[in-house]
């Protein structure tokens, strides 16, 4: 299911809620008239507290479901790109080298485990545990650098450990990768007609000279910073040349 599908159902979800919602507030306002003197003055209170809970509440669902249409436009226009060849040819080289780096990942991970694993059960000898004062420094700088091995590259040994996430991240990735290009591309130059000079530069982010309706540009992808995978970015600059 496409991205844009999901948010669509959400929408229509959220939109089953707020009709529900209306109702219920429609009903305690109705009970505000009291035409025929049903209440007293403290549930008349009581009612109106409610009433303006049951608003504000209805007020959260229209807020919720504004964003939910903002972000199915801002979807649609991701997945609405057309594919160029030269371009999807750059991304599939890109998925390629993906995969490999967390094969990568998961092979230091397994080499790293097992060399700590065996300096334990070394140290440990027929111990029950190992205690802080039997420990060496060898071991602890192995200790030391495996828990920081595994907190910078946490979210990527997730995934590589789960093929639908990885597969999900990487259709997330390339899907935005794409869109981001194409479309600063196109602002820039209009319509794509010849991307056969891009290729890939450093760290995988794509670069080169690419031809448009409206003239030629060079496109650069730069670093934007970031500590992880999840924080971590690329700008892509567009200059007409």
């Amino acid at each position: 299911m496409l991205k844009s599908e999901t948010i669509k159902n959400s929408m229509m979800l959220k939109q089953t809620q707020i009709d529900k919602r209306e109702a219920l507030t429609r009903k305690l306002a109705d009970k505000l008239k009291d035409e025929d003197n049903k209440y007293d003055k403290y549930e008349i209170s009581n009612i109106s507290n409610d009433v303006r809970i049951s608003a504000n509440k209805l007020d959260d669902l229209f807020n919720q479901l504004i964003r939910l249409n903002e972000q199915y436009k801002k979807q649609l226009n991701v997945e609405n790109v057309p594919r160029i060849p030269a371009i999807e040819e750059l991304l599939n080289k890109w998925e390629a080298r993906y995969k490999e780096h967390i094969v990568d990942l998961l092979v230091e991970e397994i080499y790293q485990n097992e060399k700590l694993n065996r300096m334990y059960d070394e140290l440990k000898g027929d111990k029950y545990t190992l205690k802080e004062e039997d420990t060496t420094i060898e071991y602890k700088m192995l200790l030391k650098k495996n828990r920081a091995f595994r907190m910078e590259n946490e979210y990527e040994i997730r995934i590589g450990h789960d093929n639908k996430e990885l597969t999900k991240f990487i259709a997330y990735s390339k899907e935005n990768r794409r869109a981001n290009l194409i479309q600063q591309v196109t602002k820039v130059v209009g319509e794509i007609t010849d991307a056969e000079g891009l290729h890939f530069g450093y760290d995988s982010g794509i670069n080169g000279l690419v031809v448009g309706k409206d003239g030629k540009a060079r496109v650069e992808t730069i670093d934007a910073g970031g500590y992880n995978i999840q924080c971590y970015h690329y700008r892509v600059l567009v200059k007409k040349v």
